[in-house]
């Protein structure tokens, strides 16, 4: 009889919480972001050609996403690390407006509740920290994700965050995300305000080549657009008109004329060349 596993997985960090950033003291994303999308993680198991693979998303927020390939069970394997905030993840807070409402904890604390410490962790990733296994040994995913992340973080701390990516990604892995494009320039939460150039080449400075983006969607993608491609695929219009259908939040991507479908993100794809 199969029963289901999970192995469990550990953190280790002398910094737990990113104590000077405005997103752990004043927050935002962390408390209103618990993004997922089922069509999204059937490309990523697509991908590996419904073989398990390990996954690392960082800047989880709320963690859905990572929640729900954590519960395929052993052998996949998914952590997220989230650097939390001043308010904690699962306690009661005064009312605070956000742009999905009033909110008085935090949209993932159920999550928290339920699966800190087993696949959700508190880390402050520009500072090193180690995933290591039952037996203590080094974890290396195949995909690290990171989901309007990037542009959070100051422009010196970048390179810290690489090599921590760099430690904890396999020879071939893949680092996929959305890096917001920053129109306005440097604001309160978004302190790396850089073009797509700086970006690719801060990867490729750290062993990465740049690759297009697979998918057609992300975590963030919604039901509207999931009930657009069925229409679509109904109705065979790639077939006919040759157009493959992209969510907006996936299209932020280079274009055949040098212009990007969606402006104000980039959504990126890089491999490790190891």
């Amino acid at each position: 009889m199969n029963e289901k596993f999970f192995e469990p997985v550990k953190v280790i960090t002398d910094h737990p919480h990113p104590l000077a950033s405005p997103d752990y003291t004043n927050p935002a994303g962390s408390i209103e972001d618990n993004n997922t999308f089922t069509y999204f993680i059937y490309e990523i198991d697509n991908n590996f050609n419904g073989f398990p693979y390990a996954l690392l998303d960082i800047g989880c927020a709320g963690g859905q996403f990572v929640v729900d390939i954590y519960n395929k069970g052993w052998p996949w394997c998914a952590v997220g690390l989230e650097g939390g905030n001043i308010l904690g993840m699962t306690e009661n807070f005064e009312s605070r407006e956000v742009a999905r409402g009033d909110l008085t904890i935090a949209a993932g604390a159920e999550n928290w509740k339920l699966y800190k410490d087993k696949c959700l962790f508190h880390a402050d990733v520009s500072k090193p920290f180690e995933i290591v296994d039952i037996r203590g040994d080094l974890i290396q995913f195949c995909v690290v994700t990171a989901w309007e992340f990037f542009e959070h973080p100051l422009p010196e701390e970048i390179p810290g965050i690489m090599e921590n990516i760099v430690k904890h990604i396999r020879p071939g892995g893949l680092f996929i995300g959305t890096i917001n494009a920053c129109l306005d320039g440097v604001e309160e939460h978004h302190r790396c305000a850089q073009s797509r150039e700086w970006w690719d080449n801060m990867f490729i400075s750290h062993g990465f080549e740049v690759l297009r983006y697979p998918f057609r969607t992300t975590p963030r993608s919604s039901l509207e657009f999931l009930h657009r491609l069925i229409h679509d695929h109904q109705n065979k219009v790639e077939e006919r008109t040759g157009y493959r259908l992209l969510d907006p939040e996936a299209s932020g991507v280079p274009t055949p004329d040098g212009r990007w479908t969606n402006k104000d993100i980039y959504t990126v794809c890089y491999g490790f060349k190891g």
